[in-house]
């Protein structure tokens, strides 16, 4: 929830009648209604959304989404966006409003992006990279860059499968492991990451 408790979401929704439902955000205001000051009449949906899509939002109620196609089997980019605290494409991010990671799905596309934000808007991105199907995960800096002072240029292999981040108040990540991986141990574990990616 944001700070006036509202709260944003994504989803599949029908915005035009007859037409097939649209993935996008949706803007909710703490009593439970539909923000139409968010995006177009609430909605932020001319993203290029695919089915595989996470959400998190920073300090300042911007939307962060990590997104992927849902039948892939060769390797798929993840496309992370930035959106404003009012709903449109944050331009200021990347390049045009998003990052691409290029071809970093495993062979089988088991699970979608895992997204996290820390307090300085820095972005965490666990996903897999192929063809060896290797557990990793990428850090941005607030303007989209691979953040140089995370790991090894932004990016660090981790010893969790599918790991999930959640991201503490100093900048440090907690990872736990995805009980609906394949290969995922029977056991939770948790991986903690200091805010250098050591």
């Amino acid at each position: 929830a944001l700070a006036d408790g509202s709260v944003l979401a994504f989803g599949e929704f029908d915005l035009t009648p007859g037409q097939p439902q649209v993935p996008a955000v949706v803007k909710i205001t703490a009593s439970g209604e539909v923000d139409a000051s968010y995006g177009t009449d609430g909605y932020a949906s001319d993203l290029d959304l695919l089915p595989r899509t996470d959400l998190a939002v920073d300090v300042q109620g911007r939307a962060l989404l990590a997104t992927t196609d849902q039948f892939v089997t060769i390797g798929q980019p993840i496309r992370l966006l930035r959106l404003t605290a009012s709903g449109q494409v944050d331009a200021s991010f990347g390049t045009g409003g998003e990052v691409v990671i290029p071809d970093v799905r495993g062979i089988f596309n088991r699970d979608l992006p895992i997204l996290g934000v820390d307090a300085g808007g820095r972005a965490l991105v666990a996903t897999a990279e192929r063809p060896s199907e290797t557990p990793v995960l990428y850090r941005f800096t607030e303007s989209g860059a691979p953040d140089a002072s995370f790991g090894m240029e932004g990016r660090m292999e981790v010893p969790l499968p599918w790991p999930t981040p959640w991201v503490a108040p100093d900048g440090s990540v907690y990872l736990t492991n995805s009980a609906l991986a394949q290969d995922a141990p029977p056991e939770p574990r948790v991986t903690h990451v200091l805010p250098d990616g050591t």
